[in-house]
């Protein structure tokens, strides 16, 4: 009988051979690598089962739906809001322009004025032709 593992037939509570080290006590390697960095998420399908109660009530409705409800109602007013402003800023872009177109006109001569004059009227005569078409 060959001697392939001389640990196994050593007796309890002998001493190791030399030059046989249990493996309990090597070192780990020094190139081996570390986890490092967030643990893998688990699989919904392996992860707690999810709750089948319905969750705490307020009056008789879902706690869930009431935060919804809550939450639409929060975003409504805030879309309100931002329509005012948008309305806001194009009345306020309006009136702009033609404090501009005002102060333009104000700038020109008298012949600037009647040639301004005759471009807009002509301009409004195609637009009312456009509209009868």
């Amino acid at each position: 009988m060959e001697n392939i593992m001389p640990e196994a037939q050593m007796p309890i509570g002998a001493p190791p051979q030399a030059g046989t080290t249990p493996a309990a006590t090597n070192p780990p390697a020094k190139n081996v690598k570390r986890k490092r960095g967030r643990p893998k998420k688990i699989m919904p399908e392996f992860g707690p089962e999810p709750a089948t109660e319905t969750t705490a009530t307020i009056d008789g409705r879902d706690e869930g739906a009431i935060w919804k409800e809550e939450v639409s109602k929060g975003l409504q007013a805030i879309c309100a809001r931002l329509t005012a402003l948008e309305e806001k800023n194009k009345a306020a872009e309006v009136a702009q322009a033609q404090d501009e177109e005002a102060a333009r006109l104000a700038k020109l001569t008298n012949l600037e004025r009647a040639e301004e004059r005759s471009r807009l009227h002509k301009a409004a005569q195609e637009a009312l032709a456009a509209a009868k078409k």
